[in-house]
């Protein structure tokens, strides 16, 4: 199944809540969204509209928010987006199979910390091919 054009903008799908309590909920999130894909990678970013743009170039169809970290401090905000990064890319590996491909080499975040807003995303392909 592809999802048949390059759609332009991330999806946003932030449940509300304490972390702890949703984290089943984010695992059924992902899930849903994993479902018809073939190729999945998890991440983390400062800035959902610049990080699509990059991952878009690549071949990457689709990529849905699904947590914005609630903490208050530059350094709670990421250390939080990185343990849910890292829950999920785990949920992600125990699902995988022949016919479904994650891409996270390392968990938590490679690049350097930012400030502001924290988010986790899910890029998601049924094709997926890197063209850099």
């Amino acid at each position: 199944m592809t999802y048949g054009y390059q759609i332009p903008y991330p999806i946003f799908n932030l449940p509300l809540g304490d972390r702890w309590l949703m984290r089943d909920s984010l695992f059924r999130t992902l899930g849903q969204y994993t479902r018809h894909a073939h190729h999945v990678k998890v991440g983390i970013t400062n800035n959902p509209y610049r990080r699509w743009y990059e991952h878009s170039i690549d071949g990457w169809e689709k990529m849905v928010v699904v947590y914005r970290s609630p903490c208050r401090t530059d350094e709670t905000r990421l250390q939080d987006v990185r343990e849910i990064e890292r829950e999920l890319i785990e949920h992600v590996r125990r699902r995988s199979t022949s016919e479904f491909y994650y891409y996270n080499i390392r968990d938590g975040g490679d690049g350097p910390p930012a400030t502001g807003d924290q988010y986790v995303y899910v890029l998601l392909s049924s094709k997926w091919r890197k063209r850099r």
